[in-house]
């Protein structure tokens, strides 16, 4: 399952999260070999991310890839909520946000993970405050 890709795009309707996920690393090829992909266990990724994506989800993300490096791992999400301070709710919130974005995509209770994001959009880059998108640029 280390090739997931998304079968279809997320819908409005929030589907809830079951007690416990499974999490497996997503590899794709093409972004991981893209000029400027910004691996998701990364230092870059938290600073170029986290305008984006919001603190908790890069969080999360980069969390969840640290472990699935090493393979397919069960996290309870009672677990995870606690390691970041987000209850039931909250860390809900921040897994669809990483799915909306596609940086995670589910299937029932299996969740994988990107290891790797594409560089950033035009559009990410000019959101970002301006000392972050000069550095960027450079």
């Amino acid at each position: 399952m280390s090739n997931v890709l998304p079968a279809t795009r997320p819908t409005r309707q929030r589907e809830l999260w079951p007690d416990t996920i499974t999490v497996v690393a997503w590899r794709d090829p093409v972004i991981e070999q893209a000029s400027g992909a910004i691996a998701t266990t990364s230092e870059e990724f938290l600073t170029w991310w986290a305008g984006t994506l919001g603190p908790s989800s890069v969080l999360v993300a980069r969390h969840l890839t640290m472990y699935a490096t090493d393979g397919e791992v069960e996290w309870p999400l009672d677990e995870l909520g606690a390691t970041f301070g987000l209850g039931r709710t909250q860390l809900g919130h921040t897994l669809d946000r990483l799915a909306r974005f596609g940086v995670i995509v589910r299937h029932g209770s299996t969740v994988a993970v990107r290891m790797m994001l594409g560089p950033l959009s035009r559009q990410q880059i000019e959101r970002l405050p301006r000392y972050l998108a000069d550095a960027y640029r450079r």
